[in-house]
Formats: C-alpha cells, structure tokens, sequence
C-alpha cells in the first residue's frame, strides 16, 4: 500500500489502484482492506469521482468502528472530509474533521486542522482560518512526511494572502516549497507556486526565482 500512496502523489491514479488491488490478494486481514479502500477513495476524491468516494469513505467509517480500530476510522474520516471540502461543502467536512484535532496521532490531527481551517476561509472566517491553521502548524511532529508539512504551511500561506501579509505568506510558501523538494512532491510543489502567484497578484510583489 505504501507503494500506492506514493503512486498516487504523482497523479498515478490507475497505478495506485493496481498497488491497492494486489495489497487486498496479499493480505485478506480486515484492517488492509480498510485501508486499500481508504487509498482508491481518495484516488477518486482525486478524479472528482465524488460520489463513488462518499459512498465508500462512509463505508470504510462504519467497517472501521466495527473493527474497533479508532486510528484507522479516524484516517477514513479525514478523507471524507477532505472528499467534502472539495465538493464544496465547508461546514460538513469541518463537523467531521473538528473531532479529529485531538486524535493522539499528531499527523491526524494536524491534517484535521489544516483542513477546519481551510473550510473557516471558505466561510470568510479568516481570524478563524489564521489560528486553526497556526495550530495546525504547531501540532506537526518533527517527523511528520513533506506532503503534510507542504499542505500546512500552504494552508497558512492561503489564511496570510486573505489577511494581506504578503512577507509572511511568502515565508510559509517558501518552507512549504522546501519540504515538497525534500521529499520529491512536484504536484505539492505546483501547488505552492499556483498560491504565490496568487499572493503576488493580490497583495502585489515581484516573483523571485530560487
């Protein structure tokens, strides 16, 4: 499955289901199944196919409790609601990522609360979006991968671009940059650039190649 994850930053969507597909022969044990099916969900969040990915999020939800796995359940819902925020509807994806901020898995909750925040700016809470994505920050664990590092600085980033602090936006742009180079994430990358180029043109300011 690790191998599917890695095929799916790329944009490698058929590949990550193939990896999702042969890890289900391998292993028949309920938690790996969970979790391949947790990956093609997200791979069609990915594709836009929203209603095959609710369908099967809120299934994996359910298959997860059932299993009496919180930490597995708990990553089925963020992709829910990750799922829900790309549909447009903030405030649902907000109601289930909320109770995640505190899941003892620090990588969760930071993902939850990058995620609360982006549906705060969504609502034009932007005080709201600046401290959630702070603490989002704040919550990462030394160890935590790039994409997750790159997704909360790009999130605090997008809050900054709203207040109209251009310097600092361009701080967070610049570490989230960093991390989407170390550990070889161009779709993160292209991400963090379409953001500053967005600063740019709203908060004025020359782009500055490094």
């Amino acid at each position: 499955l690790k191998l599917g994850w890695m095929a799916r930053r790329p944009g490698a969507h058929e590949r990550a289901h193939e990896y999702a597909r042969q890890a289900v022969e391998v292993d028949s044990a309920a938690h790996c199944q969970i979790r391949a099916g947790c990956l093609r969900a997200v791979c069609w969040t990915d594709a836009e196919r929203f209603a095959e990915a609710d369908g099967a999020l809120r299934d994996l939800v359910t298959a997860a409790s059932a299993l009496g796995n919180p930490g597995l359940g708990n990553a089925c819902r963020l992709a829910l609601a990750r799922l829900l925020l790309w549909r447009g509807q903030p405030e649902e994806a907000a109601s289930i990522a909320e109770p995640l901020s505190d899941d003892p898995d620090r990588e969760i909750a930071s993902q939850a609360l990058a995620l609360v925040s982006r549906a705060r700016l969504a609502a034009a809470d932007l005080a709201g979006a600046l401290r959630l994505a702070r603490t989002a920050l704040a919550r990462l664990p030394a160890t935590a991968p790039g994409r997750i590092t790159a997704l909360g600085h790009r999130v605090m980033a997008a809050a900054l671009i709203k207040a109209g602090d251009l310097a600092q936006a361009r701080m967070h742009i610049d570490s989230g940059l960093d991390a989407a180079a170390s550990a070889r994430l161009p779709l993160h990358t292209l991400r963090l650039r379409a953001i500053l180029v967005h600063a740019l043109r709203t908060c004025g300011g020359d782009v500055v190649q490094g």
